[in-house]
This record gives structure tokens, sequence and C-alpha cells, in this order.
């Protein structure tokens, strides 16, 4: 039997505990705060990055190493070697590489379902109607005559048409008649979406025309903690879903203990055993139903701010599941609670523009305002028009003792954003701000080639004449 870690033995001869390890895969977006979590609790961490072009929007101090999945890298091979002790996703970009490197090292991970249920939403209506779990009817068309037979079956409008493995309300349109299923369709088939995957034909549904909630939970062993519980509100703009606001529901919500029966469900439907999962579902009726279920932590959460609501808060609890198991498990039939009112308040930026001053410390005034990246916005930072979950400006959270304070200052919000957090730019404005967000587009893509392609890119660049 080959020897241990020698690390292991010197850990032991001093009376310590070994030092463990924690691998995150594109630790992006709410992901960010996992490494730093794990660092508190004395582990080591290393990232590995699924798509190299996200590289540089990783917090490296906050990591001992970063391996990139490229050519030539055997990232693989690493992380064998690295033996790591808990190998979670940090985004949607890297659940399926953090499945399939924790099965490489017999870690904790999912069960392993053919068609990907847990990235494809196809598959995941497919998937929870054989295990006898309420879906949506859907499915996915590859060409404009599929679409055509499924919307004549269906029979009814309107319909949704969004990529099949994208996320954060990418390319999502609701759709009213077979024409506009038609363009929506034209829009998604055949593109590269926001995961960077090009979309195999496109995903159409039913419309539920319900609430819309989302809980968030981590799983051990099979086991579910669902700790949030909240109702997300949007508004409709050119036929696509923007998200307004999410508030915390209270245990005395009457859609609240069933959206965490059916969230166990959906689950263990998926085979969501261990890790971090966040599941958006409506409500038909007084039925709950799917829309999707990711299998990572929520994005763009703001973490005081759900300890400042919950006493806890979700990364907290994910690293709590691989750092103290134990300790998980003997919280895991604990309610959740909600100790203050929070909303998280997405801004909605109407044309190209730039943020005021005025605006600004209109938004850092309200008697609410505690957190989230709107308030770390600068006064002229240059805003697209919010199309999608990844074009808002910023996310708001808002946190008081009683429910009136929060409404009071969500209103206020949204009469700030009309009124004067917003000035439009010019004509030529926009027009250099285009050429200068191409250009660092070129950029961040070149430089994260391997390196034998960017080398190419990069001498056919500049054997290319000046402009005169």
């Amino acid at each position: 039997m080959p020897d241990a870690d020698p690390s292991l033995h010197r850990a032991a001869d001093l009376g310590q505990r070994p030092v463990r390890r924690a691998l995150i895969v594109d630790p992006l977006s709410t992901g960010r705060e996992l490494a730093p979590e794990f660092r508190r609790r004395g582990w080591q961490t290393t990232a590995a990055v699924s798509i190299p072009w996200i590289a540089d929007a990783i917090n490296r101090e906050d990591f001992d190493e970063v391996l990139i999945d490229e050519p030539g890298s055997d990232l693989r091979g690493r992380v064998r070697a690295l033996a790591p002790d808990a190998i979670v996703p940090g985004a949607e970009f890297g659940v399926l590489l953090a499945e399939e490197l924790a099965a490489q090292q017999g870690l904790p991970v999912n069960i392993p379902l053919p068609d990907d249920p847990r990235r494809d939403k196809s598959a995941m209506l497919h998937r929870l109607r054989e295990r006898g779990v309420r879906a949506m009817a859907g499915e996915l068309v590859r060409t404009p005559e599929e679409l055509e037979r499924w919307l004549t079956a269906w029979g009814r409008y309107p319909v949704v048409v969004k990529p099949a493995r994208s996320a954060g309300s990418d390319s999502v349109s609701i759709c009213h008649d077979a024409p506009s299923a038609h363009a929506a369709f034209d829009a998604v088939a055949g593109q590269r979406n926001s995961l960077g995957v090009i979309n195999d034909g496109a995903l159409v549904e039913e419309y539920l025309s319900g609430q819309q909630y989302y809980t968030n939970s981590v799983s051990i062993d099979g086991l579910h903690r669902v700790h949030e519980v909240w109702r997300v509100d949007f508004t409709v703009a050119d036929g696509r879903p923007l998200y307004d606001r999410e508030v915390l529901l209270g245990s005395d919500d009457r859609h609240f203990q069933p959206l965490i029966d059916y969230t166990d469900e959906v689950l263990t439907a998926l085979g969501v055993t261990d890790g971090a999962a966040h599941t958006e579902i409506r409500m038909q009726g007084e039925e709950p139903v799917l829309i999707e279920s990711g299998a990572r932590l929520a994005g763009a959460s703001d973490m005081p701010a759900h300890r400042a609501a919950t006493g806890t808060n979700p990364v907290e609890l994910l690293v709590d599941r691989y750092a103290d198991p134990a300790a998980f498990r003997a919280r895991l039939h604990e309610p959740p609670l909600r100790r203050r009112h929070v909303s998280a308040v997405a801004l909605q930026c109407p044309r190209p523009s730039t943020a005021t001053v005025a605006g600004l410390d209109a938004l850092h005034a309200l008697p609410t305002a505690f957190g989230g990246p709107a308030l770390e916005l600068r006064a002229g930072a240059r805003l697209r028009p919010t199309v999608d979950l990844y074009s808002v400006p910023g996310i708001l959270y808002l946190v008081g003792a009683d429910a009136a304070s929060v409404d009071r200052d969500y209103a206020a919000v949204r009469r700030i954003e009309a009124e004067q957090l917003y000035r439009p730019m010019t004509e030529s404005e926009q027009r250099r701000w285009a050429l200068a967000r191409r250009a660092r587009w070129i950029r961040v893509r070149v430089v994260a080639l391997p390196s034998w392609t960017a080398r190419r890119v990069r001498s056919r660049i500049a054997d290319r004449p000046s402009p005169t």
C-alpha cells in the first residue's frame, strides 16, 4: 500500500489536524465567497477553471493555485495528485466539471444520470415525469417544423422559448402567437448562449402564469435542507421577463411548506445528493411546478444580507456540509428562519446610460439599504439597457425590521431610477462605448486562448496594416 501524504504525518507528529483542501470549480458570482469561507475554517483552496477566458475574473489571492482546463494542461491528472477533500462548483459554468472531478476522486457527488438533467432543462422535465414528479409541458425542438408541430399539438398561448442549457434568463421569450415563437426560436437555435455553449435548437414550454418562487438548499448523502424560500416578482418588456425584486418568505406564508416539500421531491428525482441547489418554481393554482433547478449556489447574492435576515447564509451552510458534516446533519431538520425582512431589488436601466451622483447618493440614503452590487456602482458608470439578469446594473438588498419599511424603500428605488439615476448616453458616447467593449472582448479571448493559438492570432493582428 502506498504511503500516505507526508504532510499528514507531519501534522500528526505536531498534534495538529491534517490540513484539508477544497477545489472550487469556476468560483464566480456568489461562488467567490466560497474560498474565503473555507480558508476561515483552516482549509487550503485551489481553483479550477472550466473555460480559459473566465480565468481573469477569479480572485486569485483567495487560492493557493489556479488550474485551467485547456489543451495540454492535464487538469484531471493534476487534481488526482492534489487529492482534494472536497470539490464544489462555484457557478453554473463549473457544475459538470465539478461533478466529473468529484467522481474521479471518489468524493461525495450527485448521482450520474444520462442526458445531464441537472443542466439540460429538456432532460430535466423528462426526468421529473419519469419519476412521477409534477412537471410542465415542454420539448426540445431543433427545427422550425418541430416547433410548429409542438405549437399545433399544444394549441395554447402564451408559450416560453429559451435555451435548454443556459442560465440567468438568457434569451427567454414569452410568445403570444406562432410568429413570435418562431422569431424567438430563430434567435436561440444555433447561437452561443451565456454559458458559452452553442444552442442545439431551443426549448419550448407551456407558460406558467402563477407566482414564481425559488428555494436555496444544501444536501448531504441524499438528505436535503431547504434553508430559504423567496418570492420572485417580474416585469415584462418586449416579451422578455425582467427581474423586479425577490422577497424572503416567512413560515407564515401559505405556500412556504408546499414549496419546501416539492423542492425535496425535485432534488431527489434529479439525483441531487450532495452540495448546493437553487430551484425555481411557479405555483399553478395551489400546485408547485418546476421551472428549473441548478446544482450550485444561487448567483448574485449578498451573503451579509442573507446572514442579517436568517442568521446564516448559503455559503456558510455549503461549507458546513464539507467542513463539519456531523454538525450539518444535526441541523438538517431545523426549519428555515426569517429574523428580518429583506428584498433584493434588481435595478432596471431602460436605455444606454451613465449613473449619476445624485441618483447613487439617493440609493445610499435609503433607510433599509443594506448592500449588494447596486451600492458599488460609481458615478459615470456606463450601463447598457436591461434585457436579462446579466444586464441588470446592480442588485440592491433592502433589510428592515418590518415589511412596510422595506416596501417603502422598494417604491423609492423605482422613483429614483425614473427621475435621477440614469443619464441617457448620446449617440457618439454609445458608439465609443461599443468600440471599447468590442476591443476588450477581443483582448480577453485572445489572452485566454491556448498559447499556440494566441500566438497565431496575435501575429495576424500585428501583420494588419494600421488604419490611416
